[in-house]
C-alpha cells in the first residue's frame, strides 16, 4: 500500500523514537549551519562504520537521502541562509494513482500535510 510505505518514509525523515525530527537533530548538532542545506546532508553514507558529519549526519538512510523512495520523489528546498532557519520538503508519487495517491508537504516546524489530487502545500490538511 503506497500511502503506508510513504508515511513510514516521512516518519523516518521527521520523527525518531523521541518524537524529534531529523532536521531538528541536525540543527542542534550543527548550530552554525542550522537546518541541513540538502536532503543528502542527512544521509548515513551507506557505509560501515558510520561517522557523522555536517555533510553526512547519519540521520536517514541513503535511499531516502537520494530523494527517491518507495515510488515517491522527495523535493528539498532550503532557505540558503547560514544558519538556515527554514526548509520545505514535498513528497510526490512518481505515478499518481499507481505508485501512490497522496502528495505530502512539510516545512519548519515539521507539520506534515497531504493532498490527494496535486502536490501538497502549506494550505493542505494535516495528517
Amino acid at each position: 500500500m503506497p500511502f503506508i510505505v510513504n508515511d513510514c518514509s516521512w516518519r523516518t525523515l521527521f520523527v525518531d523514537k523521541d518524537n524529534q525530527s531529523s532536521e531538528t537533530a541536525y540543527a542542534i548538532t550543527y548550530p552554525t549551519l542550522g537546518f541541513s542545506a540538502t536532503l543528502a546532508d542527512l544521509d548515513d553514507g551507506g557505509t560501515s562504520p558510520r561517522v557523522a558529519s555536517s555533510s553526512q549526519a547519519c540521520l536517514i538512510d541513503s535511499i531516502l537521502a537520494s530523494g527517491r523512495k518507495s515510488d515517491y520523489v522527495f523535493t528539498w528546498i532550503g532557505d540558503g541562509l547560514a544558519p538556515s532557519v527554514s526548509y520545505t520538503i514535498n513528497g510526490d508519487p512518481t505515478a499518481r494513482g499507481s505508485s501512490g495517491r497522496r502528495s505530502f508537504f512539510t516545512n519548519y516546524p515539521g507539520v506534515i500535510r497531504y493532498n490527494d489530487a496535486a502536490p501538497a502545500t502549506v494550505s493542505d490538511p494535516t495528517i
